[in-house]
C-alpha cells in the first residue's frame, strides 16, 4: 500500500537463475528529524561537527534539555525565554506533518510580528503550511509533577493523507522553575533544583550560558553569568558544592588532524575542562574579581600527568610559570600561566596568597611545579565533588576554603589580605563553562 502507484513487476530470468526470491524494495515514506541543543553547548550541532551532531542525536530523546520557566517578575527580555528547535523533513510529498508537545512547554514559529504558536497536534499539509527549519520553544508552566521524571517532550510526526503515522522523532526537555528564585537572575542555560543552582551537563564548547542560537550574550546580563539582584555592600559568606564532570571538555580543534596550533582559529587550551567561577563586582564592565573553579586534576591528567610537568621544558616565561606542552616539536596547547590554572584561588592572583605556595615566593620552574604538585594532590584527594566557601570580612580579607563533601572542616586554599570591593555596586556572579 502506498507504493508510488506501482504494484507489479515483470522479471526476465536467464536459464539457471532462481527467481523465487523477489527483489527487495525500499519504500520512501519520508524522513523527519527534530534537533535541540541536547548537549548544552550553546547551539544545535550541524554536520560541520558530525561527531557532536551524532552524539546529540543519541541524547535528545533520553537526556532532557533544561529550559527555565520565568515568572512575570523576571527581568529577562522575552527573547531570552526561548530556546531554538530545528526541523528537517524529507520526502514529504502528499504527506502531512504535525508537532505534539506536553503541557508545560509550547512551540513557536518566529514571524515579523513576533512568535506565532504552532498548535500541538494540528496536522498541516506541505502545500498550505510548509515547515520552517527554525522553531522556538518556551516554558509556559513550572508544574512538572504530572510527567515522568519531570520530563517534557516534543514529537515531530509525518503522516500519510489517510492519517496513518509514518515516522516520528522526539526530543525531551525538563522545565526548571525560575519564578520563585527571588535573589538571582538566572539565564536560560542554567538549571535549578531544590537545593540550589546547577548548570546543565554535559556541556562541550560552551562559553557560559548565553542566548542560544545567536552567540550573543543576554543584553545586560554580563555575558550570561547568573548574578544576585541586590548588590553586595560589605561582608559576605558564600558556601556551595562543587561538582565536576571529567567526561566532557571543550573540543580541541586540530585542522586536518594535526596535533599542533596552526592559526588563531585553533587554540586548544588545557583549561578547556570543567571550568567555572564566582565573580565579585559590577554587573556591567569587567571591573570584577573572580575566584576560579577549575578541574585542576582534569587538566593535569590531560597534559599527561605530573611527570610530564616535572621538567624544565614544560615551563616557559620570565618568571617560568607558563605551562608549555610539546609533542614532536609542536606546541599542543596554548601556554597558560599557573595562576590561571589553579582552583579555589583568585584568578590571576598572587602566588604568595596561595596556601600551596607555602610562603615561598616562586622564581624557578621547580617552585611553580612544587606549587602545582601540592595543589593537584590536594584536589585529587578531595575527589570530583567537594565543598567550597568564599568569605569576605567586609574590611580587606578574602578567604577561599574547601572541605570534603559532607564535612564542615574547611582548609584554606587562598587568602588575600588586601582585597577591596569596587565601590558599592558589587554583585556576586556565578559563571559556567564546560561540563561544570
Amino acid at each position: 500500500p502506498g507504493f508510488s502507484g506501482q504494484d507489479s513487476f515483470t522479471y526476465q530470468a536467464t536459464d539457471g537463475i532462481d527467481t523465487s526470491l523477489v527483489a527487495m524494495v525500499t519504500l520512501d515514506i519520508g524522513r523527519v528529524d527534530l534537533d535541540i541543543d541536547s548537549d548544552n553547548n550553546g547551539y544545535i550541532n550541524t554536520s560541520a561537527n558530525k561527531a557532536r551532531m551524532q552524539a546529540e542525536d543519541q541524547m535528545e530523546a533520553t537526556t532532557p534539555k533544561p529550559i527555565t520557566f520565568f515568572g512575570n517578575n523576571s527581568p529577562h527580555p522575552e527573547s531570552a525565554r526561548y530556546i531554538p528547535l530545528r526541523v528537517k523533513i524529507q520526502g514529504g510529498n502528499n504527506r502531512l506533518w504535525s508537532m505534539e508537545y506536553t503541557p508545560n512547554i509550547a512551540v513557536y514559529k518566529k514571524t515579523n510580528a513576533g512568535y506565532a504558536l504552532v498548535p500541538s497536534g494540528n496536522k498541516f499539509s506541505f502545500a498550505n503550511n510548509p515547515p520552517a527549519n527554525q522553531y522556538w520553544v518556551k516554558a509556559i508552566d513550572k508544574n512538572t509533577t504530572n510527567l515522568p521524571n519531570g520530563q517534557d517532550k516534543i514529537d515531530l510526526i509525518l503522516w500519510d493523507n489517510g492519517g496513518v503515522e509514518l515516522e516520528r522523532d522526539t526530543v525531551t526537555l525538563k522545565v526548571q522553575d525560575g519564578s520563585s528564585v527571588a535573589d538571582w537572575v538566572i539565564p536560560n542555560d542554567w538549571t535549578i533544583d531544590s537545593t540550589g543552582f546547577k548548570t546543565p551537563m554535559p556541556a562541550e564548547g560552551a562559553v557560559g550560558p548565553r542566548a542560544e542560537g545567536t552567540g550573543l550574550p543576554y543584553n545586560r546580563y554580563n555575558a550570561g553569568d547568573a548574578y544576585t539582584r541586590t548588590p553586595v555592600q560589605g561582608a559576605f559568606s558564600l558556601s556551595f558544592t562543587v561538582e565536576l564532570d571529567p567526561r566532557y571538555v571543550h573540543a580541541d580543534y586540530h585542522p586536518k588532524g594535526k596535533a599542533e596550533i596552526i592559526d588563531k582559529q585553533d587554540k586548544p587550551k588545557l583549561s578547556f575542562v570543567a571550568n567555572s567561577g564566582v565573580k565579585i563586582g559590577p554587573v556591567n564592565g569587567r571591573r570584577y574579581y573572580e575566584v576560579a573553579i577549575l578541574d585542576v586534576v582534569g587538566w593535569v591528567d590531560r597534559a599527561g600527568g605530573l611527570g610530564v610537568l616535572n621538567k624544565p621544558s614544560a615551563w616557559t616565561g620570565n618568571p617560568p610559570d607558563k605551562v608549555h606542552i610539546e609533542k614532536d616539536g609542536k606546541l599542543l596547547y596554548v601556554e597558560e600561566s599557573l595562576s590561571r590554572l589553579m582552583t579555589a584561588v583568585k584568578y590571576k592572583g598572587q602566588y604568595a596568597d596561595m596556601t600551596d605556595a607555602q610562603g615561598i615566593n616562586p622564581t624557578s620552574w621547580e617552585d611553580y611545579y612544587n606549587i602545582l604538585q601540592r595543589h593537584y594532590n590536594r584536589f585529587r584527594a578531595l575527589g570530583r565533588t567537594y565543598r567550597m566557601k568564599i568569605e569576605f570580612d567586609g574590611n580587606a580579607t578574602l578567604t577561599v576554603a574547601v572541605a570534603p563533601q559532607g564535612s564542615n572542616v574547611f582548609s584554606t586554599v587562598y587568602q588575600d589580605d588586601n582585597f577591596q570591593l569596587q565601590g558599592t555596586d558589587n554583585y556576586l556572579h556565578l559563571q559556567s563553562h564546560w561540563g561544570s
